[in-house]
């Protein structure tokens, strides 16, 4: 569980980048995190996985307090997959970029082979094993850093603009990626189609403070609520809204996936 309480933030030049953030994820949630540029998304989730510091308020992962003496346990619960996936890959090969970090938890060379091979054969590319990172495509780099980050055996995973650069093909492979994985995560990002059909819960940022919390369908296709937070409705709900069968709610009531096979 993620528990944030009353967290601030601010920049070395004094910019207030949070302000006064409180909500709690719990086991099983797949969550969104949605706001224009600059509403505090990326420096939220660097709070949640140690990168900074939160100014005042807490934020606690499994309990534990985010702080530089446990920055340890917190990246053993806590895996980041960053916007660029070159900054995750940086072995000569795939296969080494998973085991990269197991190694450096000191498990044993079987443990860690055992923890690459699941990795790779949970996002089906075991034909990536030895090819180096710049022979890649960009979908191809994204399977290989969310690998990286599976292979710690992490408890939550944080997404930061996953789809980013990616054609559709390699967007729906990420979502389809995303609900297999059976782990809880948060995902921030500006495509809302997404968040719709993998998350079952969205929060909106603005101006560093959360705007709202709930239902993706209920809040993701609000037209006053979107303007107010200066987004735009979903493309595929903006395109079905005006059809002649009005079948906009429909179309993403068949998105709530349970992820965890309920």
């Amino acid at each position: 569980m993620i528990k944030v309480k009353d967290v601030t933030f601010s920049y070395p030049n004094g910019k207030e980048a949070l302000h006064r953030i409180n909500f709690e994820i719990k086991d099983g949630e797949a969550v969104g995190l949605v706001g224009c540029n600059g509403a505090g998304k990326s420096t939220l989730l660097s709070l949640l996985c140690g990168i900074n510091f939160a100014g005042e308020g807490s934020i606690e992962i499994n309990g534990v307090t985010v702080k530089k003496d446990t920055l340890k346990q917190i990246r053993r619960d806590v895996g980041m997959v960053f916007q660029n996936p070159d900054e995750q890959l940086f072995m000569p090969n795939i296969g080494e970029d998973i085991a990269f970090g197991p190694r450096n938890y000191g498990l044993s060379e079987e443990e860690v082979e055992k923890r690459v091979h699941n990795a790779l054969q949970k996002l089906e590319i075991g034909d990536l094993r030895d090819r180096p990172p710049y022979r890649l495509s960009g979908g191809e780099k994204r399977s290989a850093a969310i690998a990286t980050v599976i292979a710690m055996e992490p408890s939550f995973i944080l997404f930061d603009e996953p789809t980013a650069f990616l054609d559709p093909k390699a967007t729906n492979t990420f979502q389809r990626i995303a609900l297999e994985l059976r782990i809880p995560f948060l995902i921030a990002s500006h495509d809302l189609d997404v968040i719709l059909n993998i998350c079952d819960r969205v929060i909106i940022l603005k101006n560093g403070e959360i705007m709202a919390d709930g239902e993706p369908y209920d809040l993701l296709c609000d037209e006053n609520l979107m303007y107010r937070a200066g987004l735009e409705l979903p493309a595929s709900f903006s395109r079905c809204k005006h059809c002649p069968n009005n079948c906009g709610e429909d179309l993403f009531k068949k998105f709530k996936v349970r992820r965890l096979g309920e």
